[in-house]
């Protein structure tokens, strides 16, 4: 492993290469996707969180001595009117899991009260946030979540925020300052027959919403 590591915007170019890093270190780790009661596909998450790097928010960490991407922080632009997009996507799409997997990122949005609570109308939202396991303990994953916060301020976004199912990414938030705004416990999502869908492992047991505020100096 390099020591030195660069980190820069990630872009539509990027895609394949952040896909192999999600489907390698992403999602045979995140609480959420560990714990959920089936292991069906969920293409339409990737392909969703992969569309927001048009919005040129995302940041890629890249060891200088292989160029190859060891870390990425995806992030686009949240608006209250995605409320309804979400929902919508939810009743129309054929994949279940898709559709509960959105029905909770709804929930999330709705308890945790973001544009209410800092009277704003849109935030920037860190979608994603993973790092090689061969690269943890590094500070990557800090380094790239400020790196990206660092960018929304300077295009004057005034909110940033994440939701974090994994205790690891949340100490990251609260390293960064940011405010917990919002928790749903793992045990209380449900599908519509009231069977639970997410057994978190150990140590992780809440979907944590975290919020804050961004200036030219954050």
């Amino acid at each position: 492993m390099s020591k030195s590591i660069i980190y820069r915007l990630a872009t539509v170019a990027d895609s394949c290469e952040i896909q192999e890093l999600f489907n390698t270190h992403y999602y045979p780790n995140e609480p959420i996707t560990v714990g959920w009661i089936n292991n069906d596909p969920v293409p339409e998450d990737l392909a969703s969180t992969l569309e927001v790097l048009v919005e040129k928010f995302s940041i890629v960490a890249v060891d200088e001595a292989t160029n190859r991407i060891v870390g990425a922080c995806i992030a686009g632009v949240d608006t209250q009117n995605d409320m309804k997009n979400i929902i919508d996507e939810a009743k129309k799409t054929a994949n279940k899991k898709w559709s509960q997997y959105l029905q909770l990122f709804a929930r999330i949005r709705l308890e945790s009260k973001i544009f209410e609570k800092f009277n704003v109308n849109e935030s920037l939202h860190v979608h994603a946030l993973v790092v090689d396991g061969n690269y943890q303990n590094n500070s990557i994953g800090y380094k790239l979540m400020e790196e990206c916060f660092k960018l929304a301020a300077s295009s004057d976004c005034k909110i940033c925020s994440v939701n974090c199912s994994s205790i690891y990414t949340g100490k990251i938030a609260t390293k960064l300052n940011m405010q917990c705004i919002g928790s749903i416990a793992m045990d209380s999502v449900i599908d519509e027959d009231g069977k639970r869908l997410i057994y978190p492992p150990e140590p992780h047991t809440h979907i944590n919403s975290y919020a804050k505020r961004l200036s030219n100096d954050d």
